[in-house]
């Protein structure tokens, strides 16, 4: 999606999940509509909302070991599938 980071409206709208994942190895798929943020909050910045339900780590620990992108898996974001 053209135009600087994709946000969790255009995510929501077009039915693409968020992959959170942290460091410790555990991922997670997100529905935008659910974060209860504004539409136009960009992915990159809801990083720091999000905590990880395995290790309890956070995007303001060291490393910033969680992150978050629209999931590549999903044929509307990169036009075909990883081999995940």
């Amino acid at each position: 999606m053209p135009g600087g980071p994709v946000t969790i409206g255009q995510l929501a709208g077009e039915g693409i999940l968020i992959l959170v994942w942290c460091r410790c190895g555990h991922r997670a798929e997100v529905d935008p509509g659910s974060i209860g943020l504004p539409a136009s909050t960009p992915v990159p910045k809801i990083e720091n909302r999000f905590r990880c339900q395995a290790c309890g780590a956070r995007n303001t620990d060291v490393d910033h070991p969680v992150s978050a992108v629209a999931d590549p898996r999903q044929k509307a974001v990169t036009g075909t599938y990883p081999n995940w």
